[in-house]
């Protein structure tokens, strides 16, 4: 398989709509959290917002999959706040992006 067949479904993903909106909300909760302009709880409900559009049904999933997506979802809402809540208490000085 080629690299542009192995990554062609990443690139149809990122073409979306739903996925642009998602991760410009999600994008700029960590930010406006980072930066003070947010306080955690609002930069979680933002995160937890935008997750279920990353995580659309796809046409031809099957019953598991679907399971599966669900199950992940369910996870990665529960885990917005607390990531929320250790950047606001940490601070930005503990993240790698110097």
């Amino acid at each position: 398989m080629t690299t542009s067949h192995r990554f062609a479904p990443l690139l149809l993903w990122l073409q979306e709509p739903t996925t642009q909106i998602a991760l410009g909300l999600i994008v700029g909760a960590l930010v406006g959290d980072w930066r003070g302009a947010l306080d955690a709880d609002t930069a979680s409900a933002l995160v937890a917002g935008a997750l279920p559009l990353l995580l659309r049904s796809q046409p031809q999933e099957t019953p598991d999959q679907a399971q599966q997506r669900a199950a992940l979802l369910q996870l990665l809402v529960q885990a917005a706040p607390a990531t929320m809540a250790a950047l606001h208490r940490d601070g930005p000085s503990k993240l790698p992006l110097k």
